[in-house]
């Protein structure tokens, strides 16, 4: 079964440590986090989840943005999109609010 959670933008969370750069395929972006899993790196720190958190238990409106910081070092920050409506992979009939 596919993954129904997707990405479509740059593989910024993707590279191999702070100052690397974006990953330029699906391929590359997957390898990267492989090594990293296979390094004992853990993805989910407590204080990586608490900060997550933090951000969203506030008030969020769209256009706001959430800082996510990955397994690598680097802060990404991830647009709120709530209200915007994306076609289902899986159902083209099907609308998904965000």
């Amino acid at each position: 079964m596919p993954s129904r959670y997707f990405y479509t933008g740059p593989s910024h969370w993707a590279g191999k440590q702070s100052g690397d750069q974006i990953a330029e395929s699906k391929d590359e972006a997957v390898s990267n986090i492989d090594a990293l899993h296979n390094s004992g790196i853990p993805f989910f720190t407590k204080d990586r989840i608490r900060y997550i958190h933090e951000q969203l238990k506030k008030t969020l409106k769209k256009g706001d943005k959430v800082a996510v910081q990955g397994v690598n070092g680097v802060t990404i920050y991830f647009d709120v999109v709530t209200g915007d409506i994306h076609k289902d992979h899986e159902n083209e009939d099907m609308e998904l609010v965000m």
